[in-house]
């Protein structure tokens, strides 16, 4: 189930922790309803953002390669993305 495309907020915003109280009642949320494994998936040329989420406990596993063809069934260009299977 796909939880969160993306999250973005502009510089003025990102002092009053919306993604702080984002990334937390979603995990909230996941863990909540069972969940058994959360994903972040981080866009190539986003991995400033590596050590913001380290700070929920997340580390990166493993690097995905996709390929450049377009499908039409794809997302297009997600920048984050939280996933949980069950």
């Amino acid at each position: 189930m796909h939880l969160n495309d993306s999250h973005y907020f502009k510089n003025h915003y990102r002092k009053y922790g919306f993604g702080k109280q984002l990334i937390e009642n979603s995990i909230k949320w996941l863990k909540q309803n069972n969940c058994e494994k959360i994903l972040v998936s981080v866009a190539e040329g986003h991995e400033s953002v590596f050590d913001y989420y380290k700070k929920f406990g997340f580390h990166p596993r493993m690097t995905y390669l996709q390929l450049k063809e377009k499908m039409s069934h794809c997302l297009i260009n997600p920048v984050i993305c939280i996933i949980y299977t069950k």
